[in-house]
């Protein structure tokens, strides 16, 4: 893979690939790109420069970067000197200064125009402005949450199918074999890859495997009787037995309810559990010690083919739901005109697939003559077929900027496999990548180097590892330690028996103890980052790092509703909201706001006086909130019950 320059590369007609590894400027390359292809390309004017990426963070950075170095350009122009390196290559490389000066000037200009964008942004702004060729009303609402929608679609299945019918299919679902919750996990995962493929496709029906559970378990009924005797003598000295087989008191539940069963009684859940404990495979499996074997007796057999049937019932059941529930999840949305953020893309790729889609993607390359595609490697199937699809046998400039190794863990979506096509499909003369690092030290580079350079480091023959190489000012700036560089990069192993959180924690006391420095500034908290791989660990981090006094923000995805202090807010509140609930007002006294004891609280359940004063406190409270709004609430009852005092002697 060559080298790609910014400056000296061509940025010809059709497809470019740049491969780039974490710290190589991507960024800054898209920048320089913009810079380029408005110096090169007569004509050409910012807002038919399209870039996407894949975050709104991402997003503003980029126009961020992009008008700055316009900017930039523009005065090293007009004075026809920088002292930024970059650009007095970019002087002595366009030597029309005037031409050039013209040309930065409108872009900066209609900046405002730059179109600049999520990939999802992207895709909401075609289907706004060309309406009627994609199918969309104008003034369909995009909702940021689907999940309530997702979970009416599921409850309206599992009530049409189950709200009449009180056959086995009821009970297999009480069972928990199947259940809304996982039905809606299907959906979830449904809606959010489109394009995924259910396997196989021609399964009986529902009705019919619910039919064939009902048969089997007649043929348990029916051989029962002849069995019952054996089936008892064999479960009396269960020495053949392990786990729940050799549990008599069990066992002698599971016999009982296969009475029940075949006397022909109503199926339970807790008797259908019992047959599945008789079936040949489970005792197999999970029942018979080492050496033992089960003796030839029907009933195994019977009960086997009754928990096949069961769990041929649920795929298909699943399958039905598969089918029925993604095209009525569409259904409702056109009803209400919304549009979730998945929708912005299944809409557009639709509407380039249908009838017209030739004469949409031409209206788009005409509207973007351009296209700068950052974080290519998170992008999914979908967002890869519009991309195909638009420029699909045009001459358009089309660069793809992303890092194959990142889509190996399917972060945000990511597939692995739509980039390798998207590299197949560049010829090799067109894919480049970055080498050079600018923000690792050059210990650092050499090491990381060091770790992935050997045969297929990433399991997929089309990933291979591209050594980096340090900038040149790599290690103008160290980490130094009483004048000295420690080793950049250490690996830690574990025996098991220390607490990971404790000993990372006295690492960086032990660090910030030796007064390290970089580029003369003093080594602080800030400077240090710990990553874990759950929020657990995350908390736990945070714990170890408190008891040693080092301060510490936690980033974590947890859920703020869910936490400590969310749930003492709740009941603080909750004892405002209606004060003349001893129960609610007692539960806020308890909080860390407000610090009553257990001894204080039962003092004052024996004190009238001091109880009555508490409970005309909230009441005032109260009113304060109804008539003078929230705000002037929480500050009053902060000073009066002393909570911001009370909460700064907690060491978080």
């Amino acid at each position: 893979m060559k080298d790609f320059s910014l400056l000296e590369t061509e940025i010809c007609s059709g497809r470019l690939l740049i491969e780039a590894s974490a710290g190589t400027g991507k960024t800054f390359t898209i920048a320089g790109l913009v810079l380029r292809l408005l110096l090169e390309r007569a004509g050409l004017t910012i807002d038919q420069i399209l870039v996407t990426t894949f975050t709104e963070l991402a997003t503003a950075e980029l126009r961020g970067r992009i008008r700055d170095l316009l900017r930039d350009a523009l005065r090293a122009f007009e004075s026809g000197k920088s002292a930024n390196e970059l650009l007095g290559q970019v002087l002595e490389k366009y030597p029309d200064h005037r031409a050039a000066c013209a040309r930065l000037k409108d872009a900066l200009a209609s900046f405002d125009e730059a179109p600049i964008y999520t990939i999802h942004g992207f895709c909401q702004r075609v289907l706004a402005e060309q309406a009627f060729e994609t199918g969309t009303l104008f003034d369909a609402e995009l909702i940021t949450d689907e999940r309530d929608l997702l979970r009416e679609v599921t409850w309206d299945f599992w009530r049409r199918t189950f709200y009449f019918d009180d056959s086995l299919g009821v009970l297999l679902a009480i069972q928990g074999k199947i259940t809304p919750k996982k039905l809606l996990k299907d959906l979830e995962e449904l809606a959010k890859n489109p394009m995924l493929t259910i396997l196989p496709k021609n399964l009986r029906s529902s009705a019919e495997a619910a039919a064939q559970v009902e048969q089997a378990l007649s043929k348990v009924r029916d051989v029962w009787p002849k069995c019952a005797s054996g089936i008892r003598a064999f479960f009396a000295e269960p020495v053949w037995a392990k786990g729940d087989h050799k549990n008599a008191g069990l066992l002698a539940r599971v016999l009982e309810d296969l009475e029940e069963v075949a006397a022909g009684a109503n199926a339970s859940a807790r008797q259908f559990d019992s047959v599945e404990l008789l079936a040949a495979d489970v005792i197999a499996s999970n029942g018979l010690r080492k050496g033992s074997s089960l003796p030839e007796n029907p009933i195994f057999g019977v009960c086997q083919k009754f928990v096949d049937r069961s769990a041929d019932f649920c795929v298909a059941l699943r399958a039905e739901f598969h089918a029925w529930a993604p095209a009525e999840l569409r259904r409702r949305k056109q009803a209400r005109n919304v549009l979730a953020f998945e929708d912005l893309l299944t809409r557009l790729d639709d509407a380039l697939q249908a009838d017209g889609g030739e004469n949409l993607a031409r209206s788009i390359r005409e509207r973007y003559r351009v296209a700068l595609v950052d974080e290519f490697q998170d992008t999914d199937p979908v967002q890869y077929s519009i991309f195909q699809r638009i420029h699909q046998g045009s001459d358009a400039t089309v660069a793809f900027i992303g890092d194959p190794k990142q889509a190996i863990y399917s972060f945000r979506g990511a597939d692995v496999f739509t980039y390798l096509n998207a590299a197949r499909e560049t010829t090799r003369q067109r894919q480049f990548t970055l080498r050079t690092n600018w923000r690792s030290e050059s210990g650092l580079v050499r090491a990381v180097n060091a770790i992935f350079d050997r045969p297929d480091p990433f399991q997929l023959d089309e990933i291979q590892f591209l050594p980096a190489e340090p900038g040149p000012r790599a290690d103008a700036t160290p980490l130094l330690f009483q004048g000295r560089a420690e080793t950049p990069f250490q690996i830690w192993t574990s025996s098991g028996k220390e607490k990971m959180a404790d000993c990372v924690a006295s690492e960086i006391v032990r660090l910030l103890a030796r007064g390290g420095t970089i580029d003369g500034k003093q080594l602080e908290p800030g400077y240090f980052a710990v990553l874990t791989s759950t929020n657990v660990q995350a908390a736990e981090m945070q714990i170890a790092l408190r008891a040693r006094r080092v301060p510490s923000v936690l980033y974590s995805s947890a859920n703020v509703f869910t936490s400590h202090e969310a749930r003492g807010m709740r009941d603080l509140l909750a004892a405002v909201a209606e004060p003349g609930n001893e129960k609610l007002v007692r539960a806020a006294l308890c909080t860390d706001a407000l610090g009553f004891s257990g001894n204080e609280i039962d003092a004052l359940s024996r004190d009238d006086a001091a109880w009555e004063k508490e409970l005309l406190r909230f009441q005032e409270h109260h009113q304060v909130w109804r008539e003078r709004g929230f705000i002037r609430m929480l500050r009053q009852l902060a000073v009066a019950h002393g909570v911001r005092r009370r909460l700064l002697i907690y060491r978080d």
